[in-house]
């Protein structure tokens, strides 16, 4: 998994920036997101180009964060040229984009590259805010898996309804309960950092999560490594 860098203001990705803000990096994971193996390509700006995305030289760490000593090249230029025409080149699968430590799978984004280059060629595609609408319950894989400290779990609910999402150990012991609501209708997001309903730090192994959302149940399988 690499690690991405936006541009402030640019007309590419200035709005993911934003939206980055100071408390989200933006990651590239192919494997994840789309399940397909690929890698980031350096490119040298061309006199007259414009870089909207730099790479993070290596990748993440355990805990998702990168070598302080890695180098930042451009990984996403754009140019407009003498005679009106435009150009704009990515070194990456622009749908393999997500962030952490909440998870938002950029690649579908209206402030993704892919979205964002659209608007900027002039033939942007209407995004109706009904396509994000689930059609059906679903409990997502924990990410990243194996984890320490932290995990993120995803969760989709086509309807509002009561939902609880809990942490067990393999012996079916409840380790602790992260949701307990009233869902709405949408894509959700909770983040474990491996402690129990004492707030103590759990022991490495595998953990269940199960969520019940209305007659709807699913449980899935994690690992915390130390």
């Amino acid at each position: 998994i690499s690690r991405l860098l936006t541009v402030a203001d640019d007309a590419i990705s200035g709005d993911l920036h934003a939206f980055l803000a100071d408390s989200l990096d933006l990651n590239y994971d192919p494997n994840y997101e789309i399940g397909a193996s690929n890698w980031l390509d350096a490119v040298d700006a061309v006199d007259g180009a414009t870089i909207s995305y730099n790479l993070v030289t290596g990748i993440l760490d355990s805990e998702g964060a990168t070598d302080p000593e890695a180098d930042t090249l451009a990984t996403g230029v754009y140019m407009e040229h003498a005679n009106g025409n435009k150009t704009a080149f990515f070194g990456f699968d622009v749908l393999s984009l997500n962030t952490q430590p909440s998870y938002h799978w950029i690649g579908i984004y209206p402030e993704g590259p892919l979205q964002q280059s659209l608007d900027w060629f002039g033939f942007g595609v209407a995004v109706d805010d009904e396509v994000r609408i689930p059609n059906k319950f679903s409990l997502h894989q924990n990410y990243p898996n194996p984890f320490n400290p932290v995990t993120t779990i995803n969760y989709d609910l086509p309807y509002d309804g009561q939902v609880t999402l809990t942490i067990y150990n393999m012996l079916g012991q409840k380790v602790t309960t992260l949701v307990n609501e009233f869902g709405r209708v949408g894509n959700h997001t909770v983040t474990w950092n491996g402690t129990n309903d004492l707030g103590s730090s759990v022991a490495t192994g595998i953990y269940l999560y199960k969520i019940d959302a209305g007659d709807f149940s699913a449980t899935k399988k994690m690992i915390l490594m130390k």
